[in-house]
């Protein structure tokens, strides 16, 4: 009896042996398969860490049909409780587990590994994922095969079993260890059977039996029984009557593509009214026209009743589009009366700057200006090209003189530039031109009353502000240039004052080029010197004789030189020195026939010796 106790007493002593310090985990202890047994805290964590990754990254790998997804722990919604892992191993095992390991030999219990699970966010993956899987029964396809309708075998459909995945999840996540779940789907019945595809087909057979032919009033287009069974699809109607659960429609962009084709030429934009002033109201001089434009719905609509009602001939249904501007209206457009008026002269000009000058009118001309819309100059006159009947000759590109397309353009600006100062309209954008162009100065005008464009750049912008269209109108003279402007005046008296100039420098020294292009000996005066300044002129607007508005606009003109250019020299004797011509006179015009000058255009575009324009103030 007392050896008994004694064992007793020594079995116990010896289960509370200590492994050898307080701070390590006991001898034996295991947690996911990882032996702790031994080690401090710090070094069981990064055990842990190490051993526990791969059932963090890829805890479960999930197949179906050949397709893998290896979701993280995470967005399982698992997640481990560390710390309370590691505290239940420090603790080891029970008294009587301990004895019982002594006692029958048996192996320690792994301490248990906590494993939280969120349901919410395991159910939001399982819904993503079912939504890559689940598919509908398909819909049979039709193919018309020499005259025969072919309905193809449709393909069942297939849903996920979320219920049954959920739990091989969880089960396959408390085994601790990577594992592999096949993903467990559902089959799903179409809801339509043999009955409806039988009733379908009968219908479809009837519709492509001739072809179906499309009319517009006195026009009919025709399409063949195989372009329609192309454009024809099957739609599942789950809700109707049996033999009436697969309905024959066409496919709604496939067919809009093909009927935009095959009806083009029944498209017509809308053209709105060509406008003029006769001196006393606006008139048309080119009648307004509706726009017709193909009802896409509606057609879309009237063919699938068509395959209903078994009918072979459809009209085309069409959308009526008014024009902006309709001859019907012109009272409305608030076009009453003259509201400004610019002025140019261009008398002297080369014969390819003149019909510029002309051809930029023309495109200019009949422009109307929506109210609050602001007026470009490049695009009302649209690109300077060539093509749109624009001439080449000598242009100042930059600082020296060359050949261009365009020049004389920049005095239809300036014109239109006078028409809206005098209109009192505000400037969104304007630059004066960098070297003085005494086109601009003729008939008495102030330097710097002149605008510069260039395309693609520079630009005459103003703002129409008068709550009415403006209505732009030209007149080209053998000499001169206007630019009229029509509509509701804005109640300015609208004075300019100045030229305000400052800063005169002299002209550069006269430049002399050779240009092989001329006969031998020749010379040809292709610039005239102008001297540079700075220069101001205001607008004042007023009403009832008091001021409202006070304007400055500001130009600095460079300085310019004479430019000659010359043919080369004789090749048997020297080229005489030529005597240099005096500069033109400020207020002479270039090119005048008395002087015996040539004429000389300007930039391309800018089409003045302006490439660089500096905005005015």
């Amino acid at each position: 009896m007392a050896f008994g106790l004694a064992a007793v007493i020594l079995a116990v002593g010896l289960l509370r042996a200590p492994s050898g310090s307080d701070d390590l985990i006991p001898r034996g202890v295991t947690v996911a398969g990882a032996d702790l047994g031994g080690l401090t805290r710090q070094q069981a964590t990064q055990v842990l860490e190490t051993h526990l990754a791969r059932l963090r990254t890829a805890p479960v790998t999930l197949t179906f049909e050949g397709r893998t997804w290896q979701p993280t722990l995470a967005e399982l919604g698992g997640s481990i409780d560390l710390e309370r892992t590691l505290d239940r191993a420090m603790a080891g095992q029970s008294l009587f587990a301990r004895l019982r390991t002594w006692l029958l030999g048996s192996a320690p219990e792994p301490a248990p590994l906590y494993l939280a699970l969120d349901q919410q966010q395991l159910d939001r993956y399982l819904s993503r994922l079912a939504g890559e899987i689940d598919r509908p029964p398909a819909i049979p396809r039709l193919e018309l095969r020499d005259g025969q309708l072919l309905l193809h075998e449709p393909q069942p459909g297939v849903r996920v079993d979320r219920d049954e995945l959920r739990q091989a999840v969880i089960q396959a996540l408390q085994r601790l260890q990577p594992s592999t779940v096949e993903i467990p789907v559902q089959a799903v019945p179409a809801a339509y059977g043999n009955e409806d595809v039988q009733a379908a087909a009968a219908k479809l057979s009837r519709f492509l039996a001739q072809p179906l032919t499309l009319r517009f009033e006195d026009r009919s287009w025709q399409i063949d029984p195989a372009t329609l069974a192309s454009l024809l699809l099957l739609v599942e109607r789950p809700d109707a009557p049996a033999g009436q659960r697969l309905a024959v429609r066409f496919a709604q962009e496939q067919t809009a593509s093909y009927l935009g084709t095959l009806l083009s030429d029944l498209w017509r934009p809308a053209r709105n009214a060509q406008l003029a002033w006769n001196g006393e109201r606006v008139v048309a001089v080119a009648e307004s026209q509706d726009g017709l434009e193909l009802d896409l719905p509606a057609i879309l609509a009237a063919l699938d009743g068509a395959i209903e009602q078994g009918i072979t001939e459809v009209p085309v249904p069409v959308k009526r589009v008014e024009p902006a501007i309709s001859s019907e209206n012109l009272e409305g457009l608030g076009i009453r009366e003259l509201i400004g008026v610019g002025e140019t002269i261009f008398a002297g000009s080369s014969p390819e700057r003149a019909h510029n000058i002309r051809i930029a009118a023309g495109y200019l001309n009949g422009t109307l200006i929506p109210p609050g819309a602001t007026f470009s100059f490049n695009e009302a006159i649209g690109p300077i090209t060539e093509e749109r009947g624009y001439r080449e000759g000598y242009v100042i590109l930059a600082e020296e003189t060359v050949p261009g397309i365009g020049g004389g353009v920049c005095q239809v600006a300036t014109t239109t530039f006078r028409a809206a100062f005098f209109a009192g309209l505000p400037f969104v954008e304007r630059h004066p031109h960098r070297y003085r162009v005494m086109w601009y100065e003729l008939g008495g005008w102030p330097v710097g009353f002149d605008a510069a464009i260039f395309q693609p750049g520079a630009d005459l912008k103003f703002q129409n502000t008068t709550g009415a269209y403006i209505l732009v109108q030209t007149e080209v003279t053998e000499e001169k240039l206007y630019v009229y402007l029509y509509g509701t005046p804005l109640g300015y008296e609208v004075e300019l004052q100045g030229p305000e100039i400052a800063n005169e420098v002299a002209p550069p020294p006269d430049v002399e080029e050779v240009d092989p292009s001329l006969p031998p000996g020749e010379r040809r005066q292709v610039e005239w010197a102008k001297s540079g300044m700075d220069v101001t002129i205001t607008r004042i607007l007023k009403r009832g004789g008091q001021v409202v508005e006070t304007e400055r606009f500001f130009t600095r003109y460079e300085p310019w030189g004479n430019k000659y250019l010359v043919g080369p020299a004789p090749a048997e004797e020297a080229t005489p020195p030529a005597e240099m011509p005096a500069s033109t006179p400020e207020g002479a015009t270039p090119g005048d026939p008395s002087t015996g000058e040539p004429a000389v255009d300007e930039t391309p575009a800018s089409d003045e010796p302006a490439m660089s324009p500096t905005s005015g103030g």
